[in-house]
């Protein structure tokens, strides 16, 4: 089992988060993991748009916070998503990376097809990366 999941979350898409997040979940509970919820602000972001970002994190994650004390931990970063995550799951150690794919629409040959940032994780990331599908 893991002992840390990094779960990158995009704000602007809750319901992908919090499939993300009920995932990495499971592993806190029967795998004894500890949980970095990642947001990342957009390179050119100021000060106050990255403080909205971080309200809208803590807003998302707060009642899972409360009930896992010390176990979920929030990041906010500034920068190229894919970069970000990378460099977070190696400066926390990051077992695994909990990833969405929330862009469905496109295939390749009537493949599903990655993201550019998911694809850039997955073949970039130096632990597991488990990518989880919007429903």
């Amino acid at each position: 089992m893991y002992q840390h999941i990094l779960a990158p979350i995009d704000v602007s898409v809750p319901t992908i988060g919090e499939q993300i997040l009920e995932k990495a979940l499971f592993h806190l509970r029967y795998g004894n993991a500890d949980i970095t919820l990642l947001a990342v602000a957009p390179v050119k972001a100021d000060e106050n748009a990255i403080d909205e970002i971080r309200s809208q994190l803590m807003a998302f994650a707060e009642h899972h916070i409360a009930a896992n004390e010390g176990r979920i931990h929030l990041k906010v970063s500034q920068g190229l998503p894919s970069d970000q995550v990378l460099k977070t799951a190696t400066d926390i150690q990051a077992g695994a990376i909990f990833i969405g794919s929330h862009r469905g629409g496109g295939s390749q040959l009537g493949r599903p097809t990655l993201g550019s940032t998911a694809a850039k994780i997955c073949s970039q990331a130096e632990c597991d990366v488990v990518v989880v599908k919007a429903s």
